[in-house]
């Protein structure tokens, strides 16, 4: 790996263990890094990462095999070997010496790559440039810049199938004739962890791109006017790669190109009807194509016409715009209008374009051209001077008021030149004008929806429009409906508009507001326009509107308010108290506009709410810790949540684990922890008899919801050489049970004057002892093996045949299970103020740790050696297991 001197590296790195080390890979594994050969001096120690000759960091997890590790601030003397060693507090240690990492730490980065090297296309083809440039320091990838700016990049760091990084860096264009021999670059700038000054690097390539003639221009060798023959030169020019092959000229014939010549020069001769010319080059990629060019031959005015605005027949009183063309160069300098009268030619105007009063024009006129070369003529132009009909009309027969329904005639007048071919009749609705006959008198029947008519005069120019006519036809209130605002779905408490519409005649005098409730109509309001607050109960409205000659109803408009869920509710099924175990189902209620969603259920635990379920249905076993729950009803506009539910359930007594006993000086204390529900009793016997408060016994229970407590406190008065505890615990469910053995130990004073010989009998007669407490222990095992079978009436009491341990100070035991018997000596319980040891922990020997080589196969054979010990009971201050299940769990471990 090539490094950035004063950058950092990221070393890409994996290992394996064999089957036999699986397990040792733990928490106290360390990554190890040496330089120069396998044995050489630790430069990297992941325990002390910072404190490492070479600070870094592991960036891998040793528990996945991944050694991964990045050293910073890499120099020039770093420049060698590294070998990796993996090194846990177990025997799994172990320097992987055949695969090493070479580090060559540089002053200048390598240069990036190019992809393609070289760069030869086609103008329009799609290309796209690959720079990539080595990331060794992943923390300070290199910055990579294109020159010049050719479109948008994109840099990804990737990674090689070494697992090193690369930075790549892609842009796209599309190939263009100005990319033609363009030097284009891409420069990578490293940046530095010691602060130093960046590193940068350039690669580049010349483009070579081929494209068809552009830019393709005609020039003449005359410029300006040229008088008519004359022999004019014309030039084509054009820019291609490769280079033109053939130059075709053309002529310009309306939409046809007609070829009149080759070659990159072509003569021409001018004259007044030479049409525009252009050229063609072309090479192996396509053709340009020049603009048309026109040759400015010089002439007197010519083909003078006369156009009229408006063409043909014109409106009388019209403006009449008169244009005057000719064809001239130079141009036209002097317009004249005149008005043929006879034989007399009057000036009625100047100018190319002359407006005139069409009522005003009463004899053909025609216009005059003229230029420095001469002048031209039009021909006369007569205008024909009409009109559209006007002053149209419409007469009612009979006049004034009309009752409903009856047969009223109406009659269209109008003026026009030409006469009036074709007469329309209308119904105003609104912006709209509805069709409703033909013909110069129409006959309508009057009513209500009658509405304004008019009538429409046509001839060839034009039409006419008389003012519209409202038949006064008196009805009572029709067509009564509602409006709302906002109009559609509205959110509860929005403010909404009703307004209440009829079409009345006389008008309508009083609106009134109604909720229909069943067969009831509450009058709710007075007025046109009723306002109030959306409610989610808001019943269906209607108005009715009245005038002199009866009454209207809209129809029921229900205003549809939407709102957020609301009285959201659990139920439980089965309800009321339920036992362990039991199949329960919870259904969320709740009401809301849109309707529910998304149900969610959650579990309350204490300040956090766990998420537990989805959908309005939820479906589980009842355990005693189910705690409580609620559901979330959610739509388009909120939430809604349930209160907490509990779920009673019931289950038998347990015994806790947190049960255990302490000595003091004259007391025995214990305290025997239990819970269930219903709530258990606590009773405790000593040997099979009830112990109740006395001189003898103090006990004390305590209870709360669903657990309880009872303690006993026995007087030195009551311990025998061994007697029991049990405590019990019982309810409508069951019952459990756990029993404690104690037994006393004589304590052995020595006597600072005993003489050598009775020393020595002592030692014997403490060998003999220890010699007859090894068979009591044994009697006691098969004593208790003996009790188990006899209390195996009872299902929650059991026990275990492993002694509290004789060490120094005080210890403390703890049933791990209501199905555990526990044997304790007395002398070696715990005071009250000695601390609870850890439930889980186990004795560790210090000579756990290998002595022997670095490598993992060094530590292997103290497992072995543990191995072969022989199957004795061992003591543990909590946890009471044989030497044979330790190492049956260290075989299990490997």
């Amino acid at each position: 790996m090539e490094v950035l001197n004063g950058s950092c590296v990221t070393i890409p790195c994996s290992f394996d263990v064999t089957d036999e080390y699986q397990s040792n890979l733990d928490k106290t594994c360390r990554a190890i890094w040496f330089k120069g050969f396998f044995r050489g001096p630790i430069v990297f120690d992941s325990s002390d990462a910072q404190g490492s000759t070479i600070q870094g960091n592991l960036n891998g997890d040793l528990l996945l095999k991944d050694c991964t590790t990045t050293l910073n601030d890499m120099k020039s003397e770093h420049t060698d070997d590294y070998f990796f060693r993996v090194e846990c507090d177990n025997p799994l240690k172990y320097t992987y010496y055949n695969q090493l990492v070479q580090i060559s730490v540089k002053d200048d980065p390598q240069r990036p790559t190019l992809t393609p090297s070289t760069l030869e296309v086609t103008e329009g083809t799609s290309v796209s440039l690959t720079c990539s440039a080595p990331a060794p320091c992943q923390s300070l990838p290199p910055t990579l810049t294109w020159t010049p700016g050719l479109g948008q990049s994109q840099e990804t760091l990737q990674e090689n199938q070494d697992k090193t990084k690369v930075q790549t860096s892609v842009v796209n264009f599309t190939a263009s004739h100005l990319h033609n021999r363009l030097e284009i670059s891409c420069t990578a700038v490293y940046r530095k962890q010691d602060g130093s000054t960046e590193s940068s690097v350039s690669s580049s390539l010349t483009a070579e791109v081929t494209y068809p003639p552009k830019d393709t221009t005609v020039s003449a060798s005359l410029f300006g006017p040229v008088k008519e023959n004359t022999n004019v030169t014309l030039t084509c020019s054009s820019y291609a790669n490769p280079a033109v092959r053939s130059y075709t000229w053309h002529r310009a014939d309306g939409g046809l190109e007609v070829f009149i010549g080759t070659g990159r020069v072509f003569k021409i001769q001018a004259s007044e009807v030479s049409d525009p010319v252009f050229c063609k080059a072309e090479n192996e990629l396509g053709a340009g194509k020049s603009d048309t060019v026109h040759l400015d031959v010089c002439h007197p005015p010519k083909d003078t016409t006369v156009s009229v605005s408006p063409s043909g027949p014109v409106q009388d009183d019209t403006n009449v715009t008169l244009t005057c063309s000719s064809f001239a160069n130079p141009a036209v300098r002097n317009y004249t209008w005149y008005r043929a009268d006879g034989d007399l030619e009057v000036v009625i105007g100047t100018g190319r374009v002359f407006s005139i009063l069409a009522s005003k024009v009463s004899g053909p006129v025609f216009c005059k051209a003229e230029n420095e070369l001469g002048a031209g003529r039009s021909r006369d132009t007569e205008i024909e001077v009409q009109h559209p009909p006007k002053d149209t009309t419409v007469s009612v027969s009979p006049s004034g008021l009309v009752q409903d329904d009856t047969n009223v005639t109406l009659t269209c007048s109008s003026f026009a030149n030409p006469a009036v071919r074709s007469y329309t009749w209308y119904r105003a609705d609104g912006d709209l004008e509805v069709v409703i006959g033909t013909g110069r008198v129409f006959n309508i029947q009057a009513s209500k929806d009658s509405g304004p008519v008019f009538c429409k005069a046509e001839n060839e120019l034009g039409a006419g429009k008389s003012v519209t006519i409202h038949l006064d036809v008196r009805h009572p209130p029709k067509d009564t409906r509602v409006s709302a605002s906002p109009s559609g779905p509205v959110q509860e408490d929005t403010n909404v508009i009703l307004t209440c519409s009829s079409y009345a005649n006389p008008a309508v005098r009083k609106y009134t507001w109604y909720r229909a409730d069943g067969d009831l109509e509450v009058v709710i309001g007075a007025g046109q326009i009723l306002r109030f607050k959306a409610l989610k109960d808001s019943g269906p409205v209607f108005c009715k509107a009245e005038n002199e000659l009866g009454v209207g109803r809209s129809n029921h408009t229900q205003i549809d308010v939407q709102y957020p869920p609301k009285d959201t509710t659990v139920s439980v099924s089965p309800s009321g108290l339920v036992n362990k175990g039991t199949n329960v189902t919870l259904t969320c209620s709740s009401g809301a506009n849109p309707a529910v969603r998304n149900y969610t259920w959650y579990r309350a635990d204490e300040d956090l709410e766990a998420l537990i379920g989805t959908g309005q249905t939820l479906r589980f076993k009842a355990l005693k810790d189910s705690g409580p729950v609620f559901c979330k009803a959610e739509n388009e506009l909120g939430a809604g949540r349930s209160n907490h539910t509990q779920i009673d359930v019931q289950y038998p007594p347990q015994i806790l684990s947190s049960s255990d006993c302490t000595k003091t000086v004259d007391h025995l204390n214990c305290s025997c922890n239990t819970s269930g529900d219903p709530a258990p009793t606590l009773r405790w016997y000593m040997d099979g008899s009830p112990a109740n408060n006395s001189d003898s016994f103090a006990v004390r229970y305590e209870s709360t919801e669903g657990s309880g407590v009872g303690f006993i406190s026995v007087s030195q008065a009551q311990w025998k050489d061994e007697f029991t505890l049990l405590c019990s615990s019982s309810n409508s469910l069951g019952s459990a049970a756990q029993r404690f053995y104690f037994f006393l130990e004589p304590q052995v004073l020595a006597e600072n004057s005993v003489v050598v010989p009775i020393l020595i009998t002592t030692v014997v007669a403490l060998l003999v002892l220890v010699c007859a407490l090894l068979f009591v222990i044994r009697a006691h095992t098969s004593h208790h093996k003996l009790l188990k079978g006899q209390s195996s009436g009872n299902g929650s009491t059991a026990g275990v045949s492993q002694l509290l341990p004789s060490r120094e100070g005080n210890e403390v035991f703890h049933p791990e299970s209501e199905d555990k018997d526990i044997y304790v000596n007395t002398v070696e319980l715990k005071e009250p103020d000695v601390s609870k040891p850890a439930t889980s922990s186990e004795p560790k020997s210090p000579d756990m740790q290998s002595s022997g080589s670095n490598n993992a196969e060094g530590e292997k054979n103290i497992s072995g050696e543990t191995n072969a010990e022989s199957k004795e009971i061992i003591y543990s201050s909590v946890i009471w297991r044989g030497k044979n299940e330790q190492g049956e769990k260290a075989d299990n471990a490997k």
